[in-house]
């Protein structure tokens, strides 16, 4: 299973959602490192429930809440399409903010001069 790493600001996002309450906020965030090593130690071919089911007492029954929670959530409806779009706003900002810092490292001088010679063009 691929995991992506979510920031601390990402996971308090999800405050938007009426069923998350911010016991369950740093509940998500304390089991947020066994999150990330149990997703890493699974095989590509384990289902997505089967991966929950086994995980949900062992090392994340926050996760396994928010998971039951989330699955229901029906998709096509209008209060869920505005969360969703919200939800979707604030991790593309917080990927921008990453994506700056990168460009401001390159901008500083610390990048190369030196072109490639991919953008020219081949005979």
């Amino acid at each position: 299973m691929k995991s992506k790493k979510y920031s601390d600001d990402t996971i308090r996002s999800l405050k938007v959602l009426p069923f998350v309450k911010s016991k369950m906020v740093k509940g998500l965030l304390k089991e947020k490192e066994d999150y990330y090593m149990a997703a890493s130690d699974t095989d590509i071919e384990y289902g997505h429930m089967a991966f929950w089911k086994d995980n949900k007492k062992k090392r994340l029954p926050t996760w396994h809440a928010l998971v039951l929670d989330v699955a229901l959530l029906q998709p096509s409806s209008a209060f869920m399409e505005r969360v969703f779009s919200i939800l979707r706003g604030r991790a593309q900002s917080s990927s921008s903010a990453e994506k700056t810092g990168s460009a401001e490292e390159a901008n500083s001088g610390s990048g190369s001069d030196q072109s490639d010679g991919s953008d020219e063009e081949s005979d």
